[in-house]
């Protein structure tokens, strides 16, 4: 019967040896468990950091997108404007032009009617002076 005590005892410390030894490695895991659940809180806190700075550099290349957007639509709208002079002023320009045009040509034509008038005259001229001094002769 001691035997069998002594045997049940020896069982009985080595379960309890057994017991501690899987209570230390339940710490052991515990304790593992724990650092991974702050390294993942830290990652956490880290990539929420990231991505709130991301978000606001977002933003902000949002807001200088539109702006940029703004001063092209502003440049484009200056310079349908002084288009739009510029036509206007060549618009002007091309009527004048046609207007000093035909002024010349009726210059010209009165010029050269001018002209005719005057070979006419010099030509008739002198017939017109024999005839006249024949006249006077006769």
């Amino acid at each position: 019967e001691i035997y069998r005590l002594r045997y049940e005892h020896q069982k009985l410390e080595e379960a309890k040896q057994q017991l501690k030894h899987q209570k230390e490695e339940i710490e052991k895991v515990k304790g593992y468990r724990e650092e991974l659940q702050e390294q993942m809180q830290h990652h956490k806190q880290a990539e929420e950091a990231k991505r709130e700075k991301l978000t606001l550099y977002i933003e902000d290349q949002k807001k200088i997108i539109a702006e940029k957007e703004r001063l092209i639509k502003e440049k484009n709208d200056q310079i349908q404007k002084m288009e739009d002079e510029y036509n206007s002023k060549l618009q002007v320009m091309r009527e004048e032009y046609n207007t000093e045009m035909k002024k010349k040509n009726e210059l010209n034509k009165e010029l050269q009617k001018v002209k005719e008038e005057l070979d006419n005259i010099e030509v008739e001229f002198p017939k017109q002076i024999k005839e006249l001094k024949e006249q006077i002769s006769s």
